[in-house]
This record gives structure tokens, sequence and C-alpha cells, in this order.
């Protein structure tokens, strides 16, 4: 055994050196000759930081690799050094060759991280090396560390099994399968609270499979914009269906609300053929998010940034934290206020900020319609095999409503009515291509900014009961149109 742990003692240093300098190269390539996309433009500095730690890092362990040929056969106790470096560089490795093929800044923080911890377990290799005999202090610091690894590592695989069998949005990857990510997103059945929670996990009353003749249904999908962060009889869609009843009441009009958290083109098309096509649906509105509907799902791979499920539910778990304690501190600032048209902040102003230009970056972009084609291929698929009439529906950016919201994330950019709305003209050439019918819901939402009335949640990103108000009104009028000019059936199946 001992030969062994000897063998593992003098490989796992020049392995660990040599990952380390790999990223110290990927980082200093990156860094020099890559041309970050306008999401990553803050992702060089980190990749520079990154790559000198790694060298630094490097040096250190090969260090320690002379010095293991020298001293390790001396050693009393050399397992424990050795598995510490067979765990941090196995970590190392996972991560190193995704944090290059992301290019995002947070990729190359956690490399440094990652660097620079390295870095410190080869210089307490090294001390040990020459300190056969711990004192108990000392002893003790090795051990902790040595079992916070195997914590680690155990919590890890603990939380992988339990995602596998209950998808979690505390775990989930945003970018995963989509069957999990409905499931992980979906609401609890029956939960009381401000939504209408039906038995399937969707934000309306029950859903019904059998149809009346008289009986015109409706299938809603969306994101979060359709789930909403209000009260479910003032969501859009319970909004449209009152709407609708009310001006053709000739008809049993049914608009089933199908919207899932975090949805994309790829859960829309998933829901659609596993849960939506089974009742029967005489038309299928998809509402789309400007903001990020578009924008492809990061690349799937073994070594994703986040990929670590102990990484992303720290992460997740220290964001809600965020938004929690902005929710508490500002709750007092609503009373004397409209609740329709206003609510207090919920993201942190910065944090609010950082993910409006996140945004603004993807919209406004150059390529934005090569960048986007393959989630628009995929959204002329699902319109094509829909087998029903479909209505694409754009809900806009805040960014793209408020003008003073515009003016701090672009921070004295001039941006072109042109670059600003260009995801809503792509989806209407596609509709057009498609046959889909087509509403831009901004006009509205704009038109009500103007006013002074405001339409979305404050450091939220979504409508408040006034912005589903009129996101409805907008809706109603296309769909009415529709009906009365007979561009859709308007007798069930």
């Amino acid at each position: 055994m001992k030969g062994l742990f000897r063998a593992l003692g003098n490989f796992w240093p020049i392995a660990t050196a040599a990952i380390l300098l790999v990223q110290a190269f990927l980082g200093v390539f990156h860094a020099v000759s890559a041309t970050p996309a306008p999401l990553t433009f803050d992702s060089r500095p980190w990749a520079l930081s990154s790559a000198v730690v790694s060298t630094v890092s490097s040096a250190i362990w090969v260090a320690v690799f002379l010095a293991a040929r020298k001293k390790a056969p001396k050693t009393a106790s050399p397992w424990s050094w050795s598995i510490l470096g067979v765990l941090l560089s196995s970590v190392f490795f996972a991560y190193f060759a995704s944090i290059f093929v992301s290019h995002q800044a947070s990729g190359f923080k956690l490399g440094l991280l990652l660097a620079a911890g390295t870095g410190c377990a080869g210089l307490w290799t090294a001390w040990r090396l020459y300190t056969p005999r711990l004192s108990g202090s000392a002893h003790a610091v090795e051990v902790i560390l040595l079992y916070t690894s195997l914590a680690i590592l155990g919590i890890e695989a603990l939380l992988r099994i339990w995602s596998a069998f209950s998808p979690s949005p505390w775990t989930v990857a945003l970018s995963g399968e989509p069957e999990k990510l409905i499931r992980a997103f979906k609401l609890t059945p029956y939960t009381p609270g401000p939504y209408m929670v039906n038995s399937l996990g969707f934000n309306d009353t029950q859903f019904q499979e059998d149809k009346a003749s008289s009986s015109f249904r409706i299938a809603a999908i969306s994101d979060s914009f359709g789930v909403g962060v209000v009260k479910y009889d003032r969501n859009v869609f319970t909004l449209l269906e009152k709407k609708l009843r009310a001006s053709r009441p000739d008809l049993n009009i049914e608009v089933y609300n199908f919207s899932v958290a975090c949805g994309s083109i790829d859960t829309y098309y998933s829901l659609y053929n596993t849960e939506i096509k089974r009742f029967s649906p005489d038309l299928l509105v998809l509402m789309l998010f400007a903001g990020n509907d578009l924008e492809p799902p990061s690349r799937q791979t073994l070594f994703e940034p986040g990929d670590l499920l102990i990484d992303r539910l720290v992460t997740r778990a220290l964001a809600w934290l965020k938004v929690s304690i902005s929710e508490r501190e500002n709750s007092n600032a609503q009373k004397g206020k409209n609740e329709r048209d206003w609510t207090p902040p919920v993201l942190p102003r910065k944090s609010f900020i950082r993910l409006e230009r996140h945004r603004l970056a993807w919209i406004a972009s150059k390529d934005l319609e090569k960048r986007a084609r393959p989630v628009l291929d995929r959204l002329e698929r699902l319109i094509r095999e829909a087998g029903v009439p479909v209505m694409l529906a754009v809900a806009p950016d805040q960014v793209q409503v408020d003008p003073l919201l515009l003016g701090d994330v672009a921070r004295g950019r001039s941006v072109g009515r042109d670059e600003l709305f260009k995801a809503q003209e792509i989806l209407k050439k596609l509709a057009g291509k498609t046959g889909a019918s087509f509403v831009d819901l901004t006009p509205g939402l704009l038109d009500a900014e103007k006013k002074g009335h405001r339409t979305y949640c404050l450091q939220n990103t979504h409508w408040n009961e006034l912005g589903n108000e009129v996101a409805a009104r907008e809706l109603f009028g296309a769909l009415d149109k529709m009906l009365r000019k007979n561009m859709i059936s308007d007798t069930g199946n």
C-alpha cells in the first residue's frame, strides 16, 4: 500500500503542474487572441489573472515533484498529501477545459479560485514533505482539509443521485434536458398562495381533456412571464380568457396556461408534444420573451461551468438570499403606493443592472439572427408541426420600453431603434415565413410607460399587475380580430 501512495506522490505533482500550465496557456490565449462575444466582454482580466496564478501554482507543483522524488521514500506518512493532491487536481481537471470553451468571466473566476487552491495545496505538500512529524494543531489542520475534501465529494454524489430522481430548481442545469427542466420548474400541485396550481403543476384551474362542441380552446405557453409574479386572477392569460369570454359569449372560450418558469423553445416543444396535444387545442399561443428566449442554451458538455451540483446549489442559494434581503429592505417602501403599477424592488440594483446589460448586449448584437439561428430553426419546426394555428406574441424586455433604464444600462452608448427591437423584427419575419399570426406587445407597454405608469416590477424584470393588464389587452385585440375575421376556426374540433 505504501508503494501505491509513493507512486501517487510522484505522479500527481507533475500531472497537476501540467494541467495548471495548460490552464495558463488557455487563459493567455483567450485574453490575447480570442474575440469575446458581447456577453463576455469582462472575461479578459479574469483570464489573465487565472493564467498568472496557474503559472505560479504550476511552478509550486514542479518543486513538489522534485522534492517528492528525493524525500517521499523517507516520509513517514505520504498518504495524506498524496490523496489531497489527487482530489484537488482531479477537480481542477474537471473544470479547466470548460472554462476555455465558455469564454465566460464566471468560468475564469472559478479557474482562478481553483488554481489558487491547488497552489496552496502544493505549498502545504512541500512543507509536509520536510515535516514528517506534525504537531497536534498542524495535524488537525491536515485532517480537516482532507476530510473536508472527501465531504464535498460525498455531498456532490448525494446531490447527483437526488437530482437524477427528483429534478429541482436548486440543482437542475438550465441548459439540460427539456423534460428535466419542466419537472424541476413546474409548480407543486395545489400549493396555496397567489397561484391557482392545478394537478399538473400549472398556474391555472384544472384542465379537462374532454371538450364540448361549442368550446374554443387556446393553449398558451410562455416562461416566467406566463407563470407570473402576481395573483392568479391578475395573470395575463387569466385576464385574456375573461376578455375573450366577455367578447364572444357564443363561444365557450378556454385559455389553458401551460407556462413553465425558465422555459425555452426546447421546453415549449417538449411541452406541446408531451402534455398539450392531448387537450386538443384549437389555437397555440407562444409568448416569447425578447430578452433571452432567442438565446441558444449554453453548450452542454461533461465539464460545463457550474456542472458541480454543490457549486450550482450554493450559487442559487446565495442569489435567493440576496433577493430575500432586498425584498425585506424595501418592503416598507410600498406603503402608500398603488400596488397595481408599483412594487418594491426585488433584485439589488447592481445585480439588476448587470442582468439588463447582459440582455441588451444580446438583443442589440449585430449578428443576432445568425447567433439565434438554432433557436429559430427549432421554433419554426414547432410551428409547422403543431397541427393547429399558431400565434407568436413577443414580450419585450424592460430595457426596451423604459428609457431611463436604457440610459443606465447603455452607459452613454447610443442604441438605435433598429438595434433595440431587432428580436421583434426577427420573430415577425419568422411568423410571416411560417404563416403564424404575430402580435408585438411592445407598443402597448411602451405607451403605458410614456404616460408615467410602471408596467414592470421594480428591479425584477417581470410585469406587475398593470403590465399583465396591458399585455392581456394587446393579446385580446389580436385574437378578437382573428376570430371576427374568421382567420381561425371559431368552432371547436
